[in-house]
C-alpha cells in the first residue's frame, strides 16, 4: 500500500515534463504501436493533432452516415405511407366492384347469355325482345305475356333438341323468371323435382325417357305455378 510520502512523491515525478512525455510515449506504443511513439513535446503535439484531425473526419464521415441514415428513413416511411394510402384506395375501389359486381351480375349473365346465342336464335325471339340491351332485356323479360311466350319458345326447343342454345336458353328463362316473380311474387318456378313421381298433368315427359311413368331424373326445363290458386301455369319438362 503506497503511503502518502509516496503519493506525494509519486505527483511530484508526474508534474515533471520529461515523465509526462515518457507515459504518453508508452501509452502511444501499446495503442498504436513501437514505431509511432512520439519522441518530444514537438513531435507529441504533432502526432496528437494529426490524431485530433483523423478523428474529426471519422466524427465527420458517422454524421455524415448518420444523415444519409435518418434521409433513408424518412424516405422509407413516406414510401410506406403512400404504399399504405394507395392500398387504401385500391381496397376500397376492389369492395366498390365487388359491390357493382354483385349488384349488376345478374344483369350481365342476363345479356351475356343473349349475345352468344347465335343469329337464328336471336331472330327468333326478336317478337319478345325488342330492345336487346340490358335494361331492354330484362323490361321485356318481366312482363307476364312475354315470360310465357318465352317459356313456350324454350320449352319448343328442348322438346325438338335442334337447338345447341337450348341450355343457355334454359338459364336465361330461369334468371328473367327470378326477376318476374319479383314483380308477380305468386307465381313460383318448380323446384327439386328431382326423385318426385311423375305426374302427367304437372310434368312433360321428354322423349329422351327411357321409362313412360316413375320418378322424375332430370329436369330439362322448369315450370312454375301460380302460388295462389295452387294452379300449374307452365309444366316442366322433365327425364324419367
Amino acid at each position: 500500500m503506497v503511503n502518502k510520502e509516496q503519493r506525494d512523491s509519486l505527483l511530484t515525478l508526474l508534474e515533471q515534463e520529461e515523465v509526462q512525455v515518457k507515459i504518453l510515449q508508452i501509452l502511444w506504443t501499446r495503442c498504436f504501436g513501437q514505431n509511432t511513439a512520439p519522441t518530444g513535446d514537438g513531435e507529441l503535439k504533432k502526432q496528437i493533432s494529426s490524431l485530433e484531425s483523423r478523428i474529426s473526419e471519422k466524427e465527420n464521415n458517422v454524421a455524415a452516415l448518420k444523415r444519409e441514415v435518418a434521409s433513408a428513413q424518412a424516405t422509407r416511411e413516406q414510401a410506406d405511407k403512400k404504399l399504405q394510402e394507395q392500398l387504401q384506395i385500391n381496397h376500397d375501389m376492389e369492395q366498390r366492384l365487388n359491390h357493382y359486381r354483385d349488384y349488376f351480375e345478374d344483369d350481365l349473365r342476363i345479356q351475356n347469355a343473349y349475345v352468344d346465342f347465335s343469329d337464328s336464335t336471336k331472330s327468333s325471339l326478336s317478337g319478345i325482345f325488342k330492345d336487346t340491351s340490358i335494361k331492354g332485356l330484362i323490361a321485356c323479360g318481366i312482363q307476364e305475356g312475354n315470360i310465357s311466350n318465352l317459356w313456350d319458345y324454350v320449352k319448343n326447343e328442348v322438346v325438338h333438341g335442334n337447338n345447341p342454345d337450348e341450355s343457355h336458353l334454359v338459364a336465361l328463362f330461369e334468371m328473367l323468371f327470378s326477376r318476374f316473380a319479383l314483380a308477380y311474387p305468386m307465381y313460383q318456378l318448380e323446384a327439386s323435382l328431382e326423385g318426385k313421381e311423375f305426374d302427367n298433368q304437372e310434368h312433360i315427359k321428354h322423349q329422351s325417357s327411357s321409362a313412360s311413368s316413375g320418378t322424375i331424373k332430370k329436369v330439362l326445363l322448369p315450370g312454375y305455378r301460380n302460388t295462389k290458386t295452387g294452379k300449374v301455369v307452365k309444366q316442366s319438362v322433365v327425364v324419367l
